[in-house]
């Protein structure tokens, strides 16, 4: 009986602590409707950095980089990467702690003659139904 009850409560724990680490997840949402899904993170203190892994919800494109947090609290400066299978772009991008919205920019290189970038608006949400894929 002991036993049994010592493998439930320790089950439970371990469900309960999959359901913590998905609450962890931190989201954003940028001006053209793209919700970047950071899986696990915690933003960083003042003054510290953070490895960002993650990915756009619902695609197959992979996120990853830093986020740093300036030494005054104000600021969360982001540096991403992802791509497709032919095609590579840098994301940077930074959030106001007052209002956790800021704006950035898509960089597209093409690795010979300069590249293009895009501007967007972005902000901290709820994460939504989080999925890797279609």
């Amino acid at each position: 009986m002991r036993t049994a009850f010592r493998t439930l409560a320790i089950a439970a724990m371990l469900v309960l602590a999959g359901a913590a680490a998905a609450w962890a997840d931190t989201c954003f949402a940028d001006s053209f409707g793209n919700v970047y899904v950071g899986k696990g993170l915690v933003l960083p203190s003042a003054n510290n950095c953070k490895a960002f892994n993650g990915f756009f919800n619902f695609t197959f494109e992979p996120l990853a980089g830093n986020v740093c947090k300036s030494f005054n609290n104000q600021f969360y400066v982001f540096n991403l990467t992802s791509g497709e299978v032919n095609f590579a772009f840098f994301n940077t991008f930074f959030i106001a702690t007052g209002t956790n919205t800021g704006s950035g920019n898509f960089l597209f290189p093409d690795f010979g003659s300069g590249g293009a970038f895009t501007s967007f608006n972005i902000a901290k949400v709820i994460c939504p139904f989080k999925q890797f894929g279609f």
